[in-house]
């Protein structure tokens, strides 16, 4: 029997055989925090931490990424709801970025209690699924009474890379003749690209 044990020296074989089994169950991790916390709650469990955050849409499609930001911007969506800042939060959320231009504004239709939504889906591409996902994040955080148009806007950005080439060129001077060593000297070139130039002494002939 272990020195730890609370039971008596004529316990039982079976008591003590339950009484090891108990002192696992301190080795068990318990997780309590951790399921309330949107960045290390299991991913299984991470519907039901959406549900009592009061995500109002959820996409089981979504990645475990999104999802958890999705969780951690509820808040502030439920805060500002119905207004063009929670519209553009819950997109941000799913990494979309938005633009959102109303029925009065410069651009807008003029049409009153509407607004149209630019939605940039960059390189990535766009399909059923996509536009479910985002048309879901409008409807539930925008206004009741607002009706607005959605454009998908696809772009793409090309990096521009600038490189340097070091040029070296020699040049032969025929002088009387001294003993020296060669001399280098560096030159700056156009767009700021360096040029090495050697300068050698030779000798006449």
């Amino acid at each position: 029997m272990s020195s730890k044990s609370l039971l008596p020296s004529n316990a039982s074989s079976q008591e003590l055989a339950l009484e090891m089994s108990v002192c696992r169950l301190s080795d068990v991790p318990i997780r309590t925090r951790d399921i309330w916390d949107y960045e290390k709650c299991p991913s299984n469990l991470l519907p039901w931490l959406a549900w009592s955050k009061s995500v109002d849409d959820w996409d089981e499609g979504w990645t475990n990424e999104q999802k958890r930001a999705v969780i951690a911007a509820s808040f502030s969506i439920h805060k500002q709801k119905g207004t063009v800042g929670s519209v553009k939060r819950a997109l941000s959320s799913i990494g979309y970025p938005s633009r959102i231009i109303e029925w009065f504004q410069s651009g807008g239709s003029g049409t009153p209690f509407t607004f149209n939504v630019r939605v940039g889906v960059n390189d990535r591409g766009i399909d059923s699924s996509i536009i479910k996902s985002i048309i879901g994040r409008i409807d539930s955080s925008k206004n009741a009474r607002s009706h607005y148009t959605l454009s998908l806007v696809l772009s793409s950005s090309l990096g521009v890379k600038v490189g340097a080439l070091p040029f070296i060129s020699p040049k032969y001077i025929c002088r009387p003749y001294q003993p020296s060593l060669p001399v280098t000297t560096v030159e700056c070139g156009s767009a700021g690209m360096p040029r090495i130039a050697i300068t050698y002494k030779v000798s006449a002939l």
